[in-house]
């Protein structure tokens, strides 16, 4: 995973590949021209994000330009601080609005990871002053299922869109790097009715079709596999670090620092379509299994 990417799965909960992510990957390809931005994407994008913005209360952070400006950078250090201590309650809430505004104009794994972190720690805190004013428990548990459903939503992202990886253990890469913070929001789905569970389930499906075209080639889920941690040891070996258990990781860990800017690569674009809607196919049952729901087959 991009280093800086890393440092926010400390904050609180994971994503895992759903799907398809052990299948044959496309024959790898190089580094590939991506075509010119699409106008009709272009102007959906506008219209998912406005969409947001334009339901009845929704405040943006005072900083949003700043965050705008680090995502156009991608400067996932500097948003990383903005999610581990967004402030006040308040400000919370506006962090919220501000992420799910990034998701739904088709931010990639990054954005949406960063917006089920915060939904989490929303959650939590709303908890805890539920613990002394039950008024509070219905704020926390609509948090909690947003939490759940965007996690199953970043799982979705990951699966659909890491197709287009030339090297798959990229994508693989991400989800095991941040594995080992899931096990509070997973387990949270205890609480959940059946009834809720399928509102979690079908909402994250219905959003991945829905933001799917709008969502561009990420990099950051290109990043970061078997390919760039090779090339990272044969060129800057001395950069390595050495550190003890990391959750998820026992034993002694060695950390390997991925050139941000190196390229990407992609594997066959005339695959994508084909690839993606296969994964797509099995995202009820590989998303359902996650939250305890399988099917009568």
């Amino acid at each position: 995973m991009h280093q800086s990417l890393r440092s926010l799965a400390v904050t609180a909960i994971t994503l895992a590949c759903v799907g398809a992510c052990d299948a044959a990957p496309a024959k790898p390809a190089k580094i590939i021209a991506m075509p010119a931005a699409d106008p009709k994407a272009d102007a959906l994008r506008d219209k998912l994000g406005r969409s947001v913005l334009d339901t009845p209360g929704v405040v943006l952070p005072d900083n949003h330009q700043s965050l705008d400006a680090a995502m156009a950078r991608r400067d996932w250090t500097y948003l990383t601080s903005v999610v581990r201590d967004p402030g006040s309650a308040e400000n919370m809430m506006r962090l919220l609005n501000w992420e799910r505004y990034q998701t739904y104009r088709g931010g990639g794994y990054g954005v949406t990871y960063m917006y089920v972190t915060t939904l989490a720690m929303a959650a939590n805190s709303y908890d805890k002053a539920a613990a002394k004013d039950p008024s509070f428990a219905q704020t926390a548990r609509g948090l909690r299922m947003g939490a759940l459903t965007q996690l199953l939503y970043t799982y979705a992202v990951v699966a659909v869109d890491g197709v287009r990886c030339a090297d798959p253990t990229a994508p693989q890469a991400h989800r095991d790097q941040i594995a080992g913070f899931t096990d509070e929001l997973r387990l949270s789905v205890n609480q959940l009715s059946h009834q809720e569970r399928v509102t979690v389930l079908m909402t994250a499906v219905r959003q991945e079709q829905e933001l799917a075209p709008v969502r561009d080639t990420d990099p950051d889920l290109c990043r970061g596999g078997l390919d760039d941690l090779s090339e990272a040891l044969e060129s800057h070996a001395e950069r390595t670090t050495t550190t003890g258990p990391q959750p998820g990781y026992p034993g002694t860990n060695v950390l390997v620092p991925i050139d941000p800017a190196r390229p990407p690569k992609y594997s066959d674009r005339a695959l994508w379509a084909v690839r993606q809607e296969k994964v797509r196919d099995g995202l009820p049952d590989a998303l359902g299994a996650l939250i305890g729901m399988t099917r009568n087959k």
